[in-house]
Parts: structure tokens; sequence; C-alpha cells
């Protein structure tokens, strides 16, 4: 008893919570009494955060509140969940504590100064909390002070480079332009400029804004003359979850274990479910719909129609502005729109329908994240297609379907709440291709010779680049404005199983990082649907993670 009391206490009170005396007795009672350990205790935790998000002192009723919840009373939760970025819950780590926890109440559209400033110290705070976990980058627990710094690598904070001329070092740091043409690394304790024009690099896109490792020697003028520059090694799934104890960075309602279990089992049943993905509806396009009829006929006829569609923006060729647009027109085509999909019974009822806008869709501005479509303009799909989701850009979809489809049996033993039992899929929709090829300081390493070859290379450096920065857009705010207060919601951490960059450079697909084949489940599948005013679709089967690439043959006259 003494020591469930000391794990819950500990627990709540590195997640800032505290509880009163009785709210503890009934937590310790819980655990008790389910024969639970440390995985029970952060099930709590994570249902605290959840339930009393706006509290830091938690009640005796709110304690019971949660024990009900996570005893199966109330309703039953989706297994299927799209979660908006303005849902996503906000996370930040505590460099002096080492710990996670969670940011109470809703963050504000217009945050202030303070919270520019903090978006930017939270950015490196997750990069080096990850980095100082990395073996390469770790002095052993046992090296003692004359250990082999071939065995490692040290890291120098910039102000420590003072008086180390001529000596090669390691630093990380945040490429920016403090004066126009110049560009300086910066980390928490100073700035210093940074020469690059003899750095080699790995791969991926090295813009301004983004927080990279440099080897390199400090020079007399007092530049970082850069050698090698690459970005922080990424972190797989299970590692980020332990190091969080368990805390949910990405959203949704947390099912009873029961209740993942019996939904995970049932969607892996059918090992050929399918979520696919169409960008660029361009509804003021006639051939667009015509494609869009072509690809539903085929879905319809089939045993087992997908579980869901997410069709994605821009939804007309041009950007939406107040001057020009045509907005009674727009209104029409998102009618015929909801007509051509209300014509297809089995998938109206059986799946479900995303709607996800572009950056180019009417809305308030090119800014991330991006609002749902506004209630004006999607009157007709609402009213003939009631379970539709509006969503916003981007967004994440928890899908519970990971019962370990290969072995039932064993899926069905897995009771501890470190197993993942779903999958989590971010989508997002921009032209990062483009905008980040422009923004590069640096040629991309390696990026093939052929068109095809170059197309799918570029590709594989945005991959890498995303989830080795672990956001979305890491780009200077003047070439992609964020909200602030709201910059977790484009968080890549931990990472997620899926990724869906829909941009419209050819579709594509990748895995990262680089796995063994026994460890590739590991890895996050990337893939980009394409354009489909091109004709160009993707599907992404949760249960095998296979991606299809398709295409919609023109139609001969």
């Amino acid at each position: 008893m003494a020591s469930i009391k000391r794990a819950v206490q500990s627990a709540f009170l590195d997640a800032g919570l505290t509880l009163e005396k009785e709210a503890l007795n009934a937590f310790v009672t819980f655990v008790e009494d389910n024969n639970g350990g440390e995985d029970l205790v952060y099930q709590l935790l994570d249902a605290c955060t959840k339930a009393c998000a706006s509290s830091t002192k938690l009640t005796a009723a709110q304690a019971q509140t949660v024990i009900g919840s996570l005893c199966g009373s109330g309703e039953k939760t989706d297994p299927v969940q799209v979660i908006s970025a303005f849902d996503t819950p906000k996370l930040r780590y505590d460099p002096i504590r080492k710990v996670f926890y969670q940011i109470q109440g809703r963050p504000t559209l217009h945050g202030s100064s303070e919270e520019k400033v903090q978006m930017y110290l939270d950015r490196m705070y997750l990069l080096l909390q990850r980095l100082k976990r990395n073996r390469n980058f770790s002095r052993p627990a046992f090296a003692g002070i004359k250990a082999d710094s071939r065995d490692f690598v040290e890291l120098t904070e910039l102000k420590a480079l003072l008086g180390c001329v001529g000596q090669v070092k390691f630093v990380m740091g945040c490429i920016s332009q403090l004066t126009d043409g110049r560009y300086f690394l910066e980390d928490m304790s100073d700035s210093l400029p940074i020469d690059l024009s003899d750095a080699q690099t790995t791969s991926g896109f090295f813009t301004e804004n983004c927080i990279v490792v440099a080897e390199g020697v400090l020079q007399h003028s007092g530049v970082f003359k850069v050698r090698a520059l690459g970005f922080p090694p990424v972190e797989l799934r299970s590692e980020s979850r332990l190091a969080a104890k368990n805390l949910d960075f990405f959203g949704g309602s947390t099912p009873s274990e029961d209740e993942q279990l019996a939904a995970a089992a049932a969607l892996a049943e059918d090992e050929a479910d399918r979520i696919v993905v169409l960008s660029d509806l361009w509804l003021d396009k006639p051939a667009t719909l015509d494609r869009l009829r072509v690809v539903l006929e085929g879905f319809e006829g089939l045993e087992r129609v997908p579980s869901m569609f997410v069709l994605l923006g821009n939804f007309q060729s041009f950007s939406c502005n107040a001057a020009s647009t045509d907005y009674a027109a727009l209104k029409d085509n998102f009618g015929a729109l909801a007509g051509t999909l209300a014509s297809f019974p089995r998938i109206r009822a059986e799946s479900r329908l995303v709607f996800v806008p572009g950056l180019g869709d009417a809305g308030p501005g090119a800014i991330l994240p991006r609002p749902p479509l506004p209630e004006s303009l999607i009157g007709a799909l609402r009213e003939q297609l009631p379970t539709a989701l509006f969503t916003s850009n981007p967004c994440r979809i928890r899908h519970f379907n990971q019962a370990c489809p290969n072995n039932p049996l064993l899926s069905l033993l897995c009771h501890s709440t470190t197993t993942n039992l779903s999958t989590e899929i971010v989508v997002f929709r921009d032209n990062l291709q483009n905008r980040m090829r422009k923004l590069c300081l640096l040629a991309p390493n390696d990026e093939g010779t052929g068109a095809e070859a170059s197309s799918d290379a570029a590709f594989e450096h945005l991959c890498a680049t995303l989830l080795q920065q672990s956001h979305l857009c890491p780009v200077p705010l003047e070439a992609q404005p964020v909200y602030w207060s709201y910059d977790h919601a484009l968080s890549l951490y931990p990472l997620p199983d899926a990724l869906i960059l829909a941009d419209p450079a050819p579709c594509a697909s990748f895995a990262f990082p680089p796995l063994p084949p026994d460890q590739r489940g590991a890895a996050c599948v990337c893939l980009n649907p394409g354009s489909f005013a091109n004709g160009t679709f993707a599907a992404y089967c949760p249960a095998t993670r296979e991606v299809e690439l398709c295409d919609v043959p023109e139609e001969e006259d």
C-alpha cells in the first residue's frame, strides 16, 4: 500500500497536479484492487489531465469520476477518432525537473509576445531532451573523466565556445538570420555567426528556423565554420512514450482497455480496410467530379468499403480572396459534391467522410493551424451527409486497429497501457516540397538525376526534415505564419505511425527512419497522395501499414 501511494503521489507531482487526501486514498485503493502497477498509475494520470484540465488540485469527487470512466461507465469511445488541431493537448518539457507536464486551459488565438518566445523554447527543449537520450550523444554512465570521446559526441553550449578557437566542437542550435544576408546559430545561451560554405550535410532541407547539430571550428574572427551539418536524430515512438511516462501528446478520448481490444479486434478482422486520401478536389473543374465518380464506383463495389475517405483542399483551382471569389458559385460546387457523394449509399452509410481545408480555401487567411471549412459553404454537405466531419488543417486520426492482426490471440493477452493498440495518423495539406526547396540554404544531398528520381528524393528529404525536427512546418514565420499558442498542434512528437503530407508534387511513399526488416513496424509511414486534379490519390491500410498509390485513367473520347 505504501509503495503504491508513493508511486501515485510522485506521478501526479511530476505532472504538476496535487491530490486531496480522499482523492489520493481513492486512487491508491483503485490501483490495489485491480492489482495494477505503474502502468495503471499513469493511466489514471492521463485520464485526470483530460477530465480535469482546468484543475491543479483534484478533489475526491473528481477522483471518483475518473475512476468511473476507467471502469467503463459512460459512453463508449469511437474506435476511429478525428482530432482537430485546436483540440490537441499542449504539453511542455520542464528542463529543470526533466519531465513533461500538460498546460491547463485552452490557448488563445491572439498570443502575447511571451508566447512567441516560448514557442521557440518549446521546440528547442523538445529536441534537446530527445537528443540527450541518444546513445551517440550520451556520456556512458561509468565512463569517468578520461572517457574516449570517440564513444560519444559531447555537445557544447555556444557561450562555452569562448576560448576554444581552433578546436573541433559539436553544437546544437537554431539557424537564424539576425542581420540581412548573414546567418547565425542560436541556443538558449548565445548566438554565433556561422559559415556554411564548406559544410557537408545529411539528408534533408536545411532552412532558416531549423534546429541543427553542427560540427565545426570557431575561428579567430568569431565565426563558427561548419564542417558537417545534420538534424537531431529521430527517436522511435516507444522510446519517446517511455520517456514521457505515457502522457498523451496526440489527443482524443482514450477508451478503456476492453474497448480498445474489442475495437481493434473488430477492425483487424479485415486487413483490407483502407483510408482513402484525395487532395486538390477542384470542384470548379467538371473533370474532377467525373474522376471522383469513377473512384467511388470502384470502392462501392468492394465487399468491404473503406472505413474512411479523407477529402483535402484546395476545393477550387484558385486561391480564395474576398475581392474575386464568387462564393455563391463555390457554395453550389459543394452542393454538387454532396449530391455525388450521396449517390453512393454504401459509402454514405459505412464510410466516414472527413473534409480538410487547404491554405487556399475560404477562411481566415493562410495561417496555421487552419480552421474547418466555413459553415456558410457546406450546408448541402451537412444536410445530405449528416455523419461527415469537417476538421482543421492539420488534423489527426486515431484508428484502433492494432490488435496484432497476424496473431489475434497474442493481442488479447496484451493488458498493458504501454501497448499501443491504435494507429496514430497526422494529416497535413500544404505545398511543403516547393516551399522548403525555395528556402533551402544548402543544396539537398543526393537528390537524384532523373525527373522521377528527383521527385522521390525530394519527398524523402522532406519527410526526413519534418520527422527529425518533430514539426510539420519548421520554416520562418515570414514564410508561413503560425498561431504562436497553437504551435504544439504542428508537433510530430512522439513519432506518428503514419504521416500524410498532401502536396501537389507527384505521389510518393517513404518509411522513416530506415530500419532493419524486423523493426520496420516502428518506422513512420509517410505518403503523398499527389493532386487529384491530375488524377492521382492514395490509400493507406492501417492494419498492414501498406500504401497504395493510385491514379484514375483518363476517359477516351
